[in-house]
């Protein structure tokens, strides 16, 4: 473990009060306390991290556009992997209303959808724009919408197709 800070991109709160967030550049997930101490987890499948959220599970879940796969990592810093031939190139990861996290897959135009257990879906419309972010906008539209440029797309969570946001 380090304590390097290299092309960080995304941040979120984790269930122990850490802060959490991507390493890019070292490959690895990081953990910064409030009064600043600084831990980098590290994995040999670990590489070019982008999005990271905490999931239901207590764990935080992050993408790892580097391989291709969705990563989970405990407050322990124990890493899992969860990979399928439909990730490619995964930019985002948001937690769900539903239980699940959602990302964005970059390179194949469509949002995917990972359970806790690591059931993967992905949902895709023809003509869909490159994906970059994902949110739930609120509590009683509980639809994940993938920022792509200057357009919005929701996707409907019971496996219909993105459609323009409104």
């Amino acid at each position: 473990m380090s304590s390097s800070i290299a092309a960080p991109f995304d941040i979120t709160t984790g269930p122990d009060g850490a802060l959490w967030f991507t390493n890019g550049d070292n490959d690895s997930i990081g953990r910064i306390t409030t009064a600043g101490m600084i831990t980098n987890f590290t994995d040999p499948s670990v590489a070019r991290p982008d999005g990271i959220a905490a999931g239901p599970d207590g764990a935080l879940w992050f993408t790892n556009a580097g391989n291709n796969s969705i990563g989970r990592i405990t407050t322990a810093g124990v890493i899992t992997h969860f990979a399928d031939p439909t990730i490619k190139a995964p930019f985002d990861i948001v937690a769900g209303s539903d239980g699940a996290l959602w990302f964005t897959n970059y390179d194949n135009n469509t949002i995917g959808r990972i359970t806790t257990a690591g059931a993967i879906t992905n949902f895709t419309s023809a003509g869909a724009p490159t994906g970059h972010g994902i949110s739930f906008p609120t509590a009683s539209r509980p639809v994940p919408t993938a920022r792509c440029g200057s357009r919005t797309r929701a996707t409907e969570p019971s496996g219909g197709s993105p459609r323009r946001a409104r």
